[in-house]
């Protein structure tokens, strides 16, 4: 009797809010884990209009198929979970280029004793340090200006064809495990990649600080370390902004092309 609610049919009244349950989960997914959605504060009804707004086609198609009254309850709900989990492990994907900067400038920052300095960040419920929270802000909208977003549709569209909605196994034989392994590999590999000119002339500053101190004992190495430092950082910041554009936009396009590789292989394509 207590499965009774789930094992019944979706009725016609009902098709329209489990379309658009099932069919807005996958872009849901996206939303709540995207850095993009979570640093610009995207929460609530706000983020849920753009689930659906995004995922227009696909609630489109779960109404035609739930209309018909042939769909148990049990099955919806099962299906929505992995259409929101799918949804998050594609955000995990995209999101890692902008977490790479973040982590970059977290590296920075500790190493020059700027943590005790750190924001926090009320939508993920974690503190960022402000470097951290700048590169994330600068690589977001140089992604935005360049037209990421058409990419991220683009990419989120095609995953119905690795994963369609009414299935509940993806079309593929693809490692996922090895899939997020690789992601978090990615995630450490470049954001130590991007934090090493900054790693790499603040120790030369140390170095240099130690020999200054082994021939001038008076000098306040304790207080001047970090402010040197922290000088340096602020010039190397001048010098990386050169390079921003072009080096952070290869970061994310080198990214999404990797998932779309991924899906092509999913789905037979060379």
């Amino acid at each position: 009797m207590a499965l009774e609610p789930f094992s019944s049919l979706v009725s016609e009244q009902a098709a329209a809010p489990a379309a658009v349950a099932l069919g807005a989960g996958r872009a849901l997914g996206i939303t709540i884990i995207f850095p993009l959605f979570t640093l610009f504060n995207v929460t609530g009804i706000l983020r849920f209009g753009l689930a659906i707004g995004l995922s227009a086609p696909s609630v489109v198609h779960a109404y035609s198929v739930l209309s018909g009254g042939q769909t148990p309850w049990l099955e919806v709900a099962g299906l929505s979970l992995k259409e929101i989990a799918f949804g998050a492990l594609l955000g995990m994907g995209f999101g890692i280029p902008f977490w790479a900067a973040q982590a970059a400038g977290d590296m920075t920052d500790v190493y020059r004793g700027a943590n005790a300095a750190n924001l926090f960040d009320q939508v993920n419920s974690l503190e960022t340090t402000p470097l951290g929270s700048l590169l994330m802000s600068i690589a977001l909208g140089i992604f935005v200006a360049a037209g990421g977003i058409v990419d991220l549709v683009a990419i989120f569209y095609n995953s119905f064809a690795l994963w369609p909605l009414f299935t509940l196994a993806p079309t593929t034989a693809n490692d996922w495990l090895a899939v997020v392994l690789e992601s978090f590999a990615r995630l450490f590999r470049v954001g130590a990649l991007l934090a090493s000119p900054f790693i790499v002339v603040m120790c030369a500053v140390e170095l240099s600080l130690a020999f200054v101190g082994r021939s001038a004992r008076q000098f306040p190495m304790n207080d001047g370390a970090a402010t040197f430092k922290n000088l340096a950082v602020v010039l190397v910041l001048a010098v990386y902004a050169t390079f921003a554009t072009s080096y952070f936009g290869s970061v994310w396009t080198e990214a999404f092309s990797d998932m779309k590789g991924f899906m092509e292989t999913g789905l037979g394509k060379e």
